[in-house]
């Protein structure tokens, strides 16, 4: 059985699709960190039946984010997770946090990376007039969206569409792909966590 730990900010519907793809095999979610108290990502983790542990940052200095990356590590150390997966948290890793996690903190990002790192990639690839955009999962690396890519899905735009159907679609390819690799890895790395984890 491989675990997982999710880390999101916002809405969750990452984190719902992969806890719902995860439900009826083998692997399990073992737990919900979040930095926003009022992100409907708690909600769903609740009627999910998925614990979850509030770590809010206490301003954006980065003693601040010490604090909050110490309080996750010492919570991730107690649920032992397989791999730690982003969906939809909006902050920025600490090379050392990374490197507690080494190839085992994935993200998926809104773009055929490298092109469009950062935030408004779907926005700004649509402005840009791509004819093809899509979606990138890869590890977490000490960049902004430079880890090892482990998978891209491209998506072809349509004629006239317009900036809400194209995120629409790009979500729902997030959707489908991101629970299948996630499913992979912890497939991979079943039990590798060890008893104390890799904290």
């Amino acid at each position: 059985m491989g675990k997982l730990a999710v880390l999101a900010s916002g809405s969750g519907s990452n984190f719902q699709a992969i806890c719902e793809a995860l439900t009826p095999g083998p692997h399990v979610v073992v737990g919900l960190l979040c930095d926003q108290p009022d992100a409907q990502v708690l909600n769903r983790a609740k009627a999910l039946n998925v614990p979850s542990a509030l770590v809010p940052y206490d301003g954006s200095t980065d003693r601040s984010r010490q604090v909050a990356e110490r309080r996750m590590e010492l919570i991730l150390r107690k649920w032992r997770p397989d791999i730690i997966a982003l969906a939809g948290f909006m902050r920025v890793l600490s090379p050392a946090f990374v490197g507690g996690f080494s190839r085992r903190i994935v993200n998926i990002h809104p773009s055929l990376l490298p092109n469009y790192r950062g935030l408004n990639a779907i926005r700004r690839s649509y402005e840009a007039n791509e004819a093809m955009v899509g979606i990138t999962v890869h590890f977490v690396d000490h960049g902004v969206d430079t880890g090892e890519i482990i998978r891209q899905e491209a998506l072809a735009r349509r004629e006239g569409e317009t900036l809400t159907e194209l995120e629409t679609r790009m979500h729902e390819l997030e959707h489908r792909t991101y629970p299948e690799v996630i499913q992979s890895l912890l497939g991979e790395s079943d039990g590798q966590s060890g008893e104390d984890g890799a904290v």
